[in-house]
């Protein structure tokens, strides 16, 4: 892997020579600093919490782990387009994640609200446990679908 000599990865870029598993360890740790710092500026308007940083955790290692299993599944079929594949299923995938867990965050805002009153909105001004398990389930989710559609599309075609 290059860290600084990009006129070398530049060169195996064009030449086509640079295999599969050394564009996936760019592909992981490019992802996994954006979600370090996609996550960084959430502390700056709600105070530091164990749970805020839980989800923090959560989604950064749930990136790097979910980026590898979905990785392990491409390579186990034909080994081929990791990245292309990653980058293309990643927007439908989101955006279905994204729909149904807006119904569900919907359905508990109005339970919660005329079960719990005044109490449950408070409860839900900062960053909960609950959200952190919504959040944890909703990263296991995402890459559970991207596995099954990598396992599908990397597997031989006689076997589909």
């Amino acid at each position: 892997m290059y860290l600084w000599n990009t006129k070398a990865l530049a060169t195996e870029l064009r030449e086509g020579t640079l295999p599969e598993r050394e564009r996936m360890k760019y592909f992981l740790l490019f992802m996994t600093l954006l979600a370090v710092v996609t996550e960084l500026p959430i502390y700056s308007p709600e105070p530091v919490s164990p749970a805020l940083i839980a989800t923090s955790v959560i989604s950064i290692v749930g990136t790097a782990v979910g980026i590898y299993v979905t990785y392990r599944a491409n390579r186990s079929g034909d080994d081929r387009d990791f990245i292309a594949r990653s980058v293309c299923l990643t927007f439908p995938v989101g955006v279905r994640l994204v729909v149904a867990s807006i119904g569900v965050y919907v359905a508990y805002m109005i339970v919660g609200s005329i079960i719990g009153g005044d109490p449950f909105d408070q409860f839900t001004e900062h960053m909960t446990w609950i959200d952190v398990a919504f959040i944890c389930l909703l990263e296991i989710v995402f890459y559970w679908r991207l596995w099954h559609h990598f396992t599908w599309i990397a597997r031989p075609h006689d076997a589909a």
